[in-house]
């Protein structure tokens, strides 16, 4: 019978994790690679079309926070439910504070008519000292579910800005 030292193994087990993430990471399911696709889905109308791409990612990459956050994302603007759920993947999966997921957060909460949840999150959001990168968001409407998109440099402005909306009570 062949024994193998546990320090050995440990390192075999080790080396084999690492070579799957590298390859995982290369293998053409970054879920930024996919975004301007989704972006012109959205904007062409079909906001189910795009959520399907970033349906599929989480399949390929469960435990990816971006690709949950970019599905929750599409999912604003047909079913704020899921989106939450989405959402909350992300949250789950995250790591450090994201003002983007934050945001979109924010907007779902509002969608589901949760605005003291809302607007609770948002002040949260608002004192943070986190930087995210520019990026494409829902622009807040009053007439319901989210239709316009908008490029967002400043979220902190971004936030602010859907705490004044939910503020004025005015969505149907």
């Amino acid at each position: 019978m062949r024994t193998v030292h546990q320090d050995r193994l440990t390192s075999a087990c080790l080396d084999a994790l690492n070579e799957s993430r590298s390859f995982t990471q290369t293998a053409g399911f970054d879920a930024h690679e996919f975004v301007s696709e989704a972006l012109g889905h959205l904007r062409q109308g079909d906001a189910r079309k795009a959520a399907d791409i970033f349906a599929g990612l989480s399949q390929l990459r469960p435990a990816d926070a971006m690709v949950w956050n970019n599905l929750g994302f599409c999912q604003l603007a047909f079913d704020p439910s899921a989106a939450f759920a989405s959402l909350s993947k992300a949250a789950m999966f995250s790591i450090g504070d994201d003002l983007i997921r934050l945001a979109n957060q924010v907007l779902a909460l509002h969608l589901l008519q949760r605005d003291s949840d809302a607007l609770e999150l948002a002040k949260a959001a608002v004192s943070m000292q986190s930087e995210s990168p520019a990026a494409t968001m829902w622009s807040p409407d009053h007439s319901g579910m989210p239709e316009e998109l908008v490029f967002i440099t400043d979220f902190p402005a971004y936030v602010r800005s859907l705490e004044e909306h939910i503020g004025q009570h005015l969505c149907a």
